[in-house]
């Protein structure tokens, strides 16, 4: 959730890889400026979570029964910058 045509921003895949325990996303701006958003994720399983940008490790999060969620500030602009949320 979050993420909306207004804000200039082109999902190019979203998905909840089961084997994995990873959500892949692939984000770029249409018009190929500069944009920060705030991707939130929803109905995550309970646990550690790292946060990786094009491969990169960015943060760790923890997700509670009670949250079920989190969120993810993230600049994207032209070319393609691929998030993974992976469940440790």
């Amino acid at each position: 959730d979050g993420i909306d045509l207004g804000q200039d921003v082109d999902c190019l895949r979203g998905i909840w890889d089961v084997e994995s325990r990873a959500m892949l996303i692939s984000l770029r701006t249409w018009n190929g400026s500069e944009k920060t958003i705030r991707l939130l994720a929803k109905n995550l399983p309970s646990g550690r979570y790292g946060i990786y940008e094009n491969g990169k490790l960015k943060r760790l999060a923890m997700v509670t029964e009670k949250s079920e969620s989190l969120s993810v500030d993230i600049k994207v602009d032209g070319e393609d910058m691929d998030l993974v949320i992976l469940h440790e």
